[in-house]
């Protein structure tokens, strides 16, 4: 494909190798997510903070769109998903929730510990009390978006770059491995009070998460593990 450039980042723990999530006493994280998974904590800080990240480009551009290495587009989108998104600043590829007997799979609530109470915590400290509703029950049966579409005059939001700055300081996607679906979905919930606009791009068949499941393990992942 013509325009398509590969651009290599830097990354580096913030954090003291024994407060790393493959390190702490966690289910998921004794049985699921050794260090060699270290890579999958750096790229959600990255897409979490990808606005201006050292020797991207993103910024010179008006939108931006995310999704996974395994997923894949399988037909041409024939509606505009830009117009579609209207005044949000963000839209979602699929919004959902995988429950059973209507409760979400433990290794989901294993991968968000302290994210409720820092969430309600940010949003008492700025005012956003309409998100009272939300009970810790109902926090993990929330929609939550995979893949997005960012406008990006969004990420100069003063209140975004709080947020970011927040979740920085907390340090909750290397010590507890919160995902950036998460912290994107949440911020959203804080940025318009309502949950995150799906443009159904999955739903509809235009992409398919699966689509290179199988051959993932080809795409390259950090080079140095002890960084």
């Amino acid at each position: 494909m013509p325009n398509v450039e590969f651009i290599q980042v830097p990354y580096k723990s913030p954090i003291p190798e024994s407060e790393m999530f493959y390190n702490r006493d966690n289910r998921y994280a004794k049985r699921c997510f050794p260090i060699g998974r270290k890579g999958y904590l750096h790229m959600c800080n990255f897409v979490v903070n990808m606005y201006k990240y050292p020797n991207t480009k993103i910024h010179n551009h008006d939108y931006v769109i995310v999704f996974d290495d395994e997923s894949g587009f399988v037909k041409d989108v024939d509606f505009d998903p830009i117009e579609r998104m209207g005044h949000n600043d963000m839209s979602a590829m699929i919004t959902g929730q995988r429950l059973t007997d209507g409760k979400p799979p433990q290794n989901h609530i294993d991968t968000r510990e302290g994210l409720y109470d820092f969430f309600m915590g940010f949003c008492n400290k700025h005012n956003k009390y309409e998100l009272d509703f939300i009970t810790e029950d109902l926090f993990h049966k929330l929609d939550w978006s995979d893949g997005y579409i960012v406008k990006t005059k969004m990420y100069e939001n003063q209140l975004w770059k709080t947020w970011v700055a927040a979740v920085n300081l907390s340090a909750g996607i290397y010590k507890h491995r919160w995902g950036d679906n998460e912290v994107m979905s949440l911020w959203n919930l804080v940025h318009e009070g309502a949950p995150i606009l799906n443009l159904g791009l999955v739903k509809f068949g235009y992409l398919k998460q699966d689509l290179f499941r199988k051959i993932q393990n080809m795409a390259p992942g950090v080079k140095d593990n002890t960084r």
